[in-house]
């Protein structure tokens, strides 16, 4: 709803947001069409958000939880703000109880591991338990809603700055703004249910005991 608010908003003149009185039809209407519109949004904003920004652009949440890298300044920011806990090293022992599992399992040295090689290994054995496979299940509800809004959020902002641009208006500059916070926020919380999701599998991975 939000996207099709903007659009409407920013290039069609406000037909929809101005308007006071809706039938039951037209409501049902506008409702389908923007669950639909949510659901085309969802494959973009994956490529986008989740497999360009957090996964090539951002350090991939594995590296990190596995001490295999450090973060960088962006990162650090990033994790101090929305995920302290889930975007951080796990503790050592943890750490090396799943890379050791991982490499006893693919048959290679711990030092030739990357994170993304022992997440994978790691995701079906930690999809078998029935608590974490409920938790990341709704890790992942939450992280896509949040990347979806996120880039719902960011579409609005590139509209919204070019309605201000075409026909300045007074509460112009008030809808970017909110736009853009909107986006921040909502990429904050993709990014924590995101690491969420990784650091869940990592440490029942290491914890949970290995079938005989």
């Amino acid at each position: 709803m939000l996207l099709i608010a903007a659009v409407d908003y920013s290039v069609a003149g406000a037909v929809l947001v101005s308007r006071t009185e809706w039938s039951l039809v037209s409501g049902v209407f506008w409702a389908i069409v923007a669950y639909l519109t949510g659901q085309i949004c969802a494959a973009p904003s994956a490529g986008l958000l989740e497999h360009l920004v957090a996964r090539r652009w951002l350090t991939i949440p594995a590296d990190i939880q596995l001490g295999l890298r450090e973060r960088n300044g962006i990162e650090r920011l990033l994790a101090a703000i929305f995920a302290q806990r889930e975007y951080s090293p796990l503790r050592e022992a943890i750490s090396a109880k799943a890379l050791d599992r991982a490499a006893r399992q693919l048959g290679e040295l711990v030092d030739d591991l990357d994170g993304e090689t022992v997440y994978q290994a790691a995701f079906h054995a930690a999809r078998t338990v029935p608590d974490t496979a409920t938790r990341l299940t709704a890790f992942m509800n939450q992280y896509g809603l949040g990347r979806n809004i996120a880039f719902v959020g960011l579409i609005a902002t590139l509209l919204l700055a070019y309605r201000q641009i075409t026909d300045p208006t007074q509460q112009g500059p008030w809808l970017i703004a909110g736009a853009i916070f909107l986006t921040i926020g909502m990429f904050g919380r993709f990014f924590k249910f995101y690491a969420a999701y990784s650091c869940d599998v990592l440490r029942t991975y290491a914890t949970h005991p290995e079938p005989k």
